[in-house]
C-alpha cells in the first residue's frame, strides 16, 4: 500500500511541476527568439529611449544584449563610458587568458566586446528621490512605467512580452525574462553581491576602493564561468586595482 501512495504522491508533483514549468518554458523560447529576431534599429529605438528616462546625469551603465558579433570570438574588452567618474574614457581587459583578473588597457574600445559578442553600453537611469538624493534605478522593469514610447519600442520586438523582453536584454549573464541583479553586467554604479560585501582596501591609502565593473561568469571566457565578477580601483590611486571574485 505504502509504495502505492508514494508513487501517487510523486506523481502528482510531477504534474504540478510541469504545469508550472512548460508554460514559463515556452514564454521564455518565445522572448529569446523574438530578441534574436530583433534587428539593430530596433535594439537601439529601445535603447536610445532608455538613455532619456534619468532626471540627472548618469554614473553608470548596463551591458545589453544586441545581435552584432566582432571579428574574434576571444575578442573581449570594455570601454568605460565618460559619464563614468574617474576612470571614463579608460577601456578594461583581462590581465591574462584564462585569469581572473582585470586591468586597463592603452588601447581605446570603442565598443563592449565579450567573447566575440557586441554589448550596447546603456546609461542607468538615475533619479532624484524625495529627499533630493541622486539614486540608480537598475531594474528595467520599471523603466516602462509611464513610458509610452519605450513600450511602444519594445512592443515592435516582442508584442507578447514587452515588458518581459527588457529584462532579458538587460540580463546577459542568464537565459531568462525574471531581472536578477546579480547576473546584470555593469560599469560603473554600485556592486549587486552574490554573498556578504567584500569591499578590497587601496594598498596605499588603505581605504576602501569602489566599484568600476561587475561581470558574471556566463559572460567570462573559457571556463571562468561560474561565480561573479567585481573590479574595484582607488580614486586617490588610479594606479591600484583589485579584482574580487564569488560564487554562489
Amino acid at each position: 500500500m505504502m509504495p502505492i501512495v508514494l508513487i501517487s504522491l510523486v506523481s502528482l508533483i510531477a504534474i504540478v511541476v510541469a504545469v508550472v514549468l512548460i508554460p514559463y518554458n515556452l514564454k521564455r523560447k518565445h522572448i529569446i527568439r523574438c530578441a534574436k529576431s530583433a534587428t539593430n534599429e530596433q535594439l537601439e529605438a529601445i535603447y536610445s529611449n532608455i538613455e532619456r528616462l534619468g532626471s540627472v546625469q548618469s554614473t553608470c551603465a548596463a551591458l545589453a544584449r544586441t545581435n552584432s558579433r566582432s571579428g574574434l570570438d576571444d575578442d573581449w574588452k570594455i570601454p568605460v563610458p565618460h559619464y563614468v567618474e574617474t576612470w571614463g574614457g579608460r577601456s578594461i581587459v583581462l590581465k591574462e587568458p584564462e585569469k581572473e583578473a582585470f586591468e586597463f588597457s592603452p588601447d581605446k574600445a570603442n565598443e563592449a566586446v565579450l567573447n566575440g559578442c557586441v554589448y550596447r553600453l546603456v546609461p542607468i537611469p538615475r533619479n532624484l528621490t524625495k529627499s533630493g538624493k541622486a539614486r540608480n534605478q537598475y531594474s528595467p522593469t520599471k523603466y516602462v512605467a509611464a513610458n509610452p514610447d519605450l513600450l511602444k519600442a519594445l512592443g515592435a520586438v516582442c508584442p507578447k512580452y514587452p515588458a518581459e523582453l527588457l529584462s532579458f536584454l538587460f540580463n546577459p549573464g542568464i537565459e531568462t525574462f525574471e531581472f536578477d541583479s546579480t547576473f546584470q553586467a555593469r560599469v560603473g554604479g554600485s556592486a549587486s553581491w552574490v554573498q556578504d560585501a567584500e569591499f578590497p582596501n587601496c594598498p596605499l591609502c588603505k581605504k576602501r576602493m569602489v566599484t568600476i565593473m561587475q561581470i558574471p561568469g556566463e559572460l567570462m571566457p573559457g571556463k571562468l564561468r561560474d561565480g561573479m565578477f567585481y573590479f574595484f580601483g582607488c580614486a586617490k590611486h588610479q594606479g591600484e586595482a583589485q579584482t574580487v571574485v564569488q560564487f554562489t
